[in-house]
């Protein structure tokens, strides 16, 4: 049997072509698809760093033996900063802590202080939990009996992808965390 390398030629050359065309049409969506990977990871990093900073505030303060002062909270916020990095923080954040106490002879515990601070960042935000000296919006799981206190931070995030918005879209990430003060309450609105 006879093969005609000339046919054969050029039928591998018109093979290369096809293989050519085809990876020109799927370049972009394999494109589409990596950078959306990479918006989505960075979202999840971001999304945990975020929830990682509002444990770690609640938690420091629930750890006070008394009510922080000012200067002790701005310290305290700062951590966010440094929590958040390498993401920018301050521009596009907001640290709201919330000391929530239930009065004896009452069904509703009440925000006793709320403290926020440019280092705890200048997004504006208010608090989804509630106002000072106001009914406490909290969890239904979350029971507090009489002369309980809970320490709540709450984090606000705005989200920008990195890349543009066909990918994701931006948003917010809001975070809260809820402690119990271990060492005693922390009901005086700091100074």
């Amino acid at each position: 049997m006879v093969f005609n390398t000339r046919s054969h030629h050029s039928l591998r050359a018109g093979e290369r072509g096809v293989a050519a065309t085809e990876l020109a049409l799927a370049i972009p969506m394999l494109t589409i698809l990596l950078l959306g990977g990479i918006d989505l990871a960075r979202y999840m990093i971001v999304w945990q760093k975020i929830d990682r900073a509002a444990y770690t505030i609640a938690d420091i303060v629930a750890q006070s033996e008394m009510s922080p002062t000012a200067s002790e909270l701005n310290q305290i916020l700062l951590a966010a900063q440094k929590l958040v990095e390498p993401y920018v923080y301050t521009p596009h954040g907001r640290v709201i802590v919330s000391s929530v106490y239930r009065d004896v002879g009452s069904t509703v515990p009440k925000i006793r202080w709320q403290y926020t601070h440019k280092n705890g960042g200048t997004l504006s935000r208010s608090s989804k939990v509630g106002t000072l000296n106001n009914a406490a919006t909290l969890p239904t799981i979350l029971t507090m009996a009489e002369k309980e206190n809970v320490i709540v931070t709450e984090i606000f995030y705005d989200y920008t992808a990195a890349y543009p918005e066909d990918f994701l879209k931006p948003g917010e990430i809001y975070n809260v965390a809820y402690y119990k003060p271990r060492l005693g309450d922390l009901t005086t609105a700091p100074k």
